[in-house]
């Protein structure tokens, strides 16, 4: 017993060291910073105009290194995961098979439902096609910037008519007996193919009729890079073939009626080519989701400034005093001004070091504005809380000295919850994160240097008595000041009192009940018992039901037309569903066993029910076998083609030369009924040297897939196909691979990544923070984060928020804003004495309306996206509402009720009884004016 008594007592002793020295490190971090900020306050005040100079110029530099970034409009490498199976896969293809090609169509059709499958609406059709290949915009034609499938093949195009080999000419010449008996043959061949190019399509009394006829139009591949900013802003590309493109897309995009072309001359196609009543054109280009996409980036700059103009009101509102003589209405703009700088150095130095730019990177500036302002009071309201008689150089080196370490701390939360968050495997939020740390990290350095500097010069010009924003006007004694005098400070609150009397009054009785509120220890107990059950609902609950991935209309502003045009294609045509492949790699071709391994293979993929076009159809070894076997069973002129063994990769490389049409498939009277020209395969074949006498190193075989709409069933779809790909391989190297799995991909793992991620961010944050706080302190902030991450994902679940990019930025800022107001109380806190009670209302009214009024400056920067176009946008306010929401009431609600039960083991930190500490203490201690209320 008493060696375990001697271990219990050694084991409290190493505790009690442990604390202590835990909370003399703290004592020497407080100090380090009290006096780091109290220095630089003062070297600012002596001399602000260098100080603003300097801090002007920096930041005006980095602010033009935007020039030198990137814009990322590429949803495939900002929204899917980088380092997931299906990007690298996409990745590699791209650099072994080239990109998707440029997709540009469009349909004509009737406004009443009519049959289009007339002649003389097909005519119409036709030539608004033949109008089509003959445009020439700029001296670019669609034959200059066309897929060729081989070189010096023809344009890659696709209609209905197309597919039964009918120009306008052919059409003229048949009756609509004949023209529908041709529809009802290829339809009775290729249903679904026909149905693609048909909308509205139905077959009754065995003939056909459509309400609209479908013309694609196949670019060749380009503008597959990250354009830079400049290129972005100006809509141009270097390369010349993406900007031949970008130029034909547009002319392509006027004639068929969905947007104007300014200049050009160039008319709508239902209106100049006279279609007929009921007959009407729209279509799309692949320019055109780009441009749509990036209208987010411009439509988003109203309400940016609706969102600056906010802040701009509540700045004067929460900084002035009396009108012109008392108020800060110059400094409250020179604030605004200080942030909106602040955004420019923080995204050019993100440029500089290579992070690009995003549309989601400007929902920035909504939330730094609103942080911003939340600092700038807290320097203001401490500096309102300086001894009048000190000098000016003296209460701005106490009130930064005060305010300093708040914002500091808070800003490198901030800084480390936003970079661990970085590290996530998601470019979009990666992007953001980065950006955002930059960005508050300028601003914390800014708020201490050039705003300090417009702070000096504000206090000169209100002890110089003279009027706010007509600084050359006196209206006292004060009005022969000038220079670099530093008188003190006025004495005017005498007006200012009996201006506000009524309002301090609402306060201070809000007060009151505020402090019975808090001092209640059965009210405290229900409101942690309230904040501990969001952590079990939204974790437990909310986010297991939260829908997964954003819907397309998201990432395009309301209305848009592209996404009508896509509904409306998706209503009213047969889908073309989602196109596979099977990517082979370091296959030996010319072994017959690995050929046998393949067609194994391939049949095991076949038996997928979602398989609709099987690859083993729609590929060059089917066609090469296809025409080898119709060689050698017509006694063909052309040479023979070997199956396998020597020779074989010199007849595939020859075969895939062969530009004329092959025939796959005869009648038994010989009559071919289907042809192929082989070149068209040459892009799928990838060879390690010199074709044909080389290996292939790579090739692809296509079909097509029957893909869900709902995430969880293209998940299934996708894990279950990849199950079959690897069940059945053996030693080939084969991996299946669709568009649609760079999301899957994604959507399969985004909970974890979002939970890891929080995880993480949390963890660095209260390990920053035990430095500083308390460790009860740290723990009822981790109580806190807990509580507003469980909440968060409760909300989300009631507004259906869905769990895509825009949301997990949210959620990793999460971490970050709204530690700010807990850390805030928890800092005053610390530095009050007496009981829990006590300390808690004097840390209330000492920081609490700066608090609250940095909380309602942050809601007011995100606001105005309410009402926002985009569906983006709006889910931005409603996540960075309720982490708002959240943390104001865990700063002012949470945190109090807490420490009414832990306070009295939180150990008082206390500035050094110097007499500027006991002047900076008291200012701490005490709110403006010297009363209960601030």
């Amino acid at each position: 017993r008493r060696v375990q008594l001697v271990r219990l007592y050694s084991r409290r002793v190493q505790l009690v060291r442990l604390s202590m020295g835990l909370e003399a490190c703290q004592s020497a971090v407080f100090r380090a910073c009290h006096s780091y900020h109290s220095a630089a306050g003062r070297l600012v005040a002596k001399r602000p105009a260098a100080s603003l100079v300097a801090s002007l110029v920096v930041t005006l530099l980095l602010t033009a290194c935007m020039l030198l970034g990137s814009w990322e409009a590429r949803l495939e490498y900002r929204d899917t995961l980088s380092r997931s199976e299906a990007f690298k896969l996409f990745d590699a293809t791209l650099d072994m098979f080239g990109g998707s090609p440029r997709t540009n169509e469009y349909k004509m059709s009737s406004s009443d439902g009519s049959n289009v499958l007339t002649k003389q609406a097909i005519l119409k059709a036709l030539e608004v096609d033949e109008a089509v290949l003959g445009l020439t915009y700029k001296g670019t034609r669609f034959e200059d910037v066309c897929l060729r499938p081989y070189l010096g093949g023809a344009c890659t195009v696709d209609s209905a008519m197309y597919r039964l080999g009918l120009g306008r000419e052919e059409v003229e010449a048949l009756s609509q007996e004949e023209l529908d008996s041709k529809l009802l043959a290829e339809y009775n061949s290729n249903a679904g193919g026909l149905g693609s190019l048909l909308g509205g399509l139905t077959l009754t009394d065995g003939k056909l009729s459509a309400t609209s006829l479908r013309f694609r139009y196949l670019g060749e591949p380009s503008g597959q890079g990250r354009p830079s900013f400049v290129e972005f802003v100006t809509g141009t590309s270097n390369d010349a073939l993406a900007s031949a493109t970008l130029e034909w897309e547009s002319a392509f995009l006027a004639l068929v009626c969905a947007r104007p072309l300014m200049s050009s001359g160039i008319e709508c196609a239902t209106d100049s080519l006279s279609l007929g009543e009921g007959l009407s054109v729209t279509g799309t280009a692949q320019r055109f989701i780009q441009d749509e996409i990036a209208a987010n980036a411009t439509t988003s700059t109203k309400w940016m400034v609706v969102s600056i103009n906010l802040i701009l009101v509540l700045m004067w509102l929460a900084l002035g005093g009396r009108p012109l003589r008392n108020s800060r209405l110059t400094l409250g703009t020179g604030a605004v001004a200080v942030i909106l700088l602040s955004v420019g150095a923080g995204l050019g130095f993100s440029s500089l070091v290579g992070v690009p730019l995003t549309e989601i990177s400007l929902l920035m500036v909504f939330v730094i504005v609103g942080v911003g302002v939340d600092d700038v009071i807290v320097v203001v309201d401490f500096l309102q809380r300086q001894p009048p008689h000190l000098s000016i150089v003296e209460r701005i080196s106490g009130a930064l000295g005060g305010a300093g370490p708040a914002i500091q701390l808070t800003s490198l939360t901030n800084l480390i919850a936003f970079l661990i968050a970085a590290t996530v495997d998601f470019p979009g939020v990666s992007y953001f994160c980065l950006s955002a740390g930059f960005t508050l990290f300028a601003l914390f350095l800014l708020t201490t240097t050039l705003f300090t500097a417009l702070l000096t010069f504000d206090e000169r010009r209100r002890g110089a008595m003279r009027l706010d924003c007509l600084c050359c006007i006196g209206f006292g004694a004060g009005d022969s000041e000038t220079g670099d005098a530093e008188p003190s400070s006025p004495s005017h609150k005498e007006d200012d009192k009996r201006a506000h009397s009524g309002l301090r009054a609402a306060v201070s009785s809000a007060a009151r009940a505020y402090d019975c509120f808090v001092a209640s220890k059965p009210v405290a107990l229900v409101v942690i018992l309230a904040f501990t059950s969001l952590i079990p609902l939204g974790f437990g609950f909310a986010i297991g039901n939260i829908p997964l991935g954003a819907e397309l209309a998201s990432y395009f502003p309301d209305g848009s037309p592209y996404v009508a045009y896509t509904a409306d294609t998706q209503e009213n045509f047969v889908a073309l569903d989602t196109p596979g492949y099977l990517v082979l790699r370091d296959v030996k071709w010319e072994d017959a066993s690995a050929q046998t391994a393949v067609d194994s293979l391939l049949a095991a993929l076949e038996s997928d029910d979602f398989v609709i076009a099987p690859y083993s159809t729609n590929n060059w070894l089917a066609a090469y076998r296809a025409v080898a076997a119709d060689r050698g069973a017509t006694a063909s002129a052309a040479p023979p083609l070997r199956q396998s063994g020597d020779g074989f990769l010199a007849d595939v490389a020859a075969f895939l030369k062969e530009t004329d049409p092959q025939c796959v498939d005869r009648q038994l009277g010989g009559e071919c009924l289907r042809e192929i020209i082989p070149a068209r395969y040459s892009k799928e074949v990838v060879w390690a040297g010199e074709a044909g006498a080389s290996p292939i190193t790579a090739t692809r075989f296509s079909c097509t897939l029957a893909v869900p709409d709902e995430v969880k069933g293209r998940v299934e779809l996708m894990n279950e196909h990849r199950a079959t790909a690897d069940a059945n391989r053996g030693s080939i190297d084969a991996v299946v691979w669709s568009y649609f799995m760079l999301f899957s991909d994604r959507d399969r793992i985004v909970v974890r990544l979002v939970l890891e991620t929080l995880a993480f961010a949390a963890a660095a944050v209260l390990g920053t923070l035990v430095f500083f706080l308390h460790p009860l302190s740290v723990a009822v902030i981790a109580l806190a984060i807990a509580s507003i991450d469980g909440g968060i994902f409760l909300l989300m679940y009631l507004w259906a928020v869905p769990l895509d990019a825009v949301a997990f930025i949210c959620l990793a800022m999460s971490i970050g804003l709204s530690v700010d107001y807990v850390v805030h109380v928890a800092h005053a806190f610390e530095h009050e004495e007496g009981t829990p009670e006590q300390r808690i209302k004097a840390a209330l009214h000492g920081i609490g309306w700066s608090v609250l009024k940095g909380g309602g400056s942050t809601f007011l920067g995100v606001v105005a996206l309410a009402g926002a176009d985009s569906e983006i946008f709006r889910t931005f306010f409603k996540m960075l509402f309720s982490t708002v929401l959240l943390g104001l009431l865990a700063g002012l609600v949470l945190f109090p009720a807490c420490v009414i039960f832990v306070g009295k083991w939180i150990t008082p930190k206390l500035l050094e009884k110097t007499p500027a500490g006991v002047a900076q203490a008291d200012a701490v201690a005490k709110p403006a004016g010297g009363g209960e209320a601030p």
